[in-house]
């Protein structure tokens, strides 16, 4: 299982495939996406932003090529990435909160 799927849940990321009307053969298509988004992203790491997002959407570029549902897919993994980083980010900042010593109630 990839990191956004572990961050996001299985469940979760089914959800908004069917929001957009995606097939099980597709949603392996994007959870293939995803696999391989981290593994470039992981390889990338200490490059800068932009080189990262140019090889973010050359993977989903060519994945996607010649798929009939493309654009559903699409905002499906949009929506996903949204979804993932607002996940992240909110863990990022109760992280922050907690080493700073401010509790939450």
């Amino acid at each position: 299982m990839n990191i956004y799927y572990q961050i996001l849940g299985r469940e979760k990321a089914c959800e908004i495939c069917e929001q957009y009307g995606l097939s099980r053969k597709e949603k392996v298509i994007l959870e293939d996406v995803f696999t391989r988004l981290a593994e470039v992203e992981k390889f990338l790491e200490t490059q800068d932003e932009e080189t990262i997002l140019h090889a973010r959407t050359d993977v989903i570029g060519t994945m996607l090529e010649g798929n009939r549902n493309s654009r559903a897919l699409f905002y499906a993994i949009v929506s996903i990435c949204d979804e993932f980083r607002r996940i992240r980010d909110t863990v990022y900042q109760l992280r922050y909160l907690n080493k700073k010593g401010i509790l939450l109630h």
